[in-house]
């Protein structure tokens, strides 16, 4: 449970200090070094287990959960359109363009990131479910 905390917490603050650097970098600064802090963190309690196995679920559960729910935080923190879309980058471009940025998906990724890490971890035994 510490880890699905630790990686959420990862995210927003990795979101609002990409949207306070735009907007009011006193702020956004240390809302960056706070992220790197808790991603050290995150490295340091992945080595507690199977490394190399538990680096890369955290890995990717950390991929799905941010996918999931950076941009509408990083939007927020812009003071922009929670659902707004940028024009200009690939990705925004490819976000756009494709169903990969629809809500749906970015829910079934945020599930899927959190449910990996409940399962893996035993936090959650499947085999009672």
């Amino acid at each position: 449970m510490i880890l699905i905390i630790l990686l959420i917490s990862i995210i927003i603050l990795d979101a609002l200090a990409d949207g306070l650097m735009q907007t009011n970098k006193l702020l956004g600064h240390p809302a960056k070094a706070l992220y790197v802090l808790l991603f050290l963190g995150l490295a340091i309690y992945g080595m507690g287990g199977n490394c190399v196995k538990d680096f890369f679920y955290i890995i990717l559960a950390y991929t799905l959960i941010r996918h999931g729910i950076f941009d509408y935080i990083r939007n927020l923190a812009s003071g922009i359109k929670i659902d707004y879309v940028g024009k200009t980058s690939l990705y925004d471009k490819y976000i756009a363009s494709t169903w990969i940025g629809s809500i749906f998906v970015r829910f079934a990724c945020l599930f899927c990131g959190v449910w990996m890490l409940l399962v893996r971890f035993n936090i959650i035994n499947i085999d009672n479910v």
